[in-house]
């Protein structure tokens, strides 16, 4: 059986209102159970979450002025 993993980089950049947002990101296999996502800013320097993938759908929090990695398995 293969196993298949989907690597998403994703990037906010709102220095000049320090906002945050969510990030809904559809379209993920069916067979996808959670996230490995990495947060990267000046507060977390690389903090790590386990986020379930529901139906195909996962929600990140994405803090102002950040990198985020997402490792979908």
């Amino acid at each position: 059986m293969k196993s298949r993993i989907l690597i998403l980089l994703l990037g906010v950049t709102f220095s000049y209102i320090h906002a945050s947002c969510q990030a809904e990101i559809l379209g993920l296999s069916s067979t996808a159970t959670h996230a490995q996502v990495y947060v990267v800013n000046q507060r977390q320097h690389s903090e790590a979450k386990l986020l379930e993938v529901k139906e195909g759908k996962l929600l990140i929090d994405m803090p102002a002025d950040s990198f985020v990695t997402a490792i979908v398995q």
